[in-house]
C-alpha cells in the first residue's frame, strides 16, 4: 500500500498525530477499526502487524539516487 493513500484511510479514523504515530509502528489502530478498515477500504488484519515494512514510498521526482560505496 503506498503512503499516501494509508494516510488517506488513517486520517478518516484518527488525528495527524495519532496517524503518524501509527504509520511509525508506535501504535496500532484499535481492533474495532481494524476491522472498520477491513471492510470499508479492504486492509487485512496481518497488515497492521508490520505497517512499516508494508508501506511502499514512491521516491521523489527530483531525487537522485545515492551511490553504494
Amino acid at each position: 500500500m503506498e503512503n499516501k493513500q494509508l494516510t488517506k484511510i488513517l486520517k478518516k479514523y484518527y488525528s495527524d498525530a495519532m496517524v503518524k504515530a501509527i504509520k511509525s509502528n508506535k501504535f496500532r489502530p484499535s481492533y474495532e477499526k481494524m476491522l472498520l478498515m477491513r471492510d470499508n477500504d479492504g486492509i487485512k488484519l496481518d497488515f497492521w502487524a508490520d505497517v512499516r515494512s508494508k508501506i511502499i514510498k514512491k521516491p521523489k521526482k527530483n531525487a537522485t539516487p545515492k551511490p553504494n560505496n
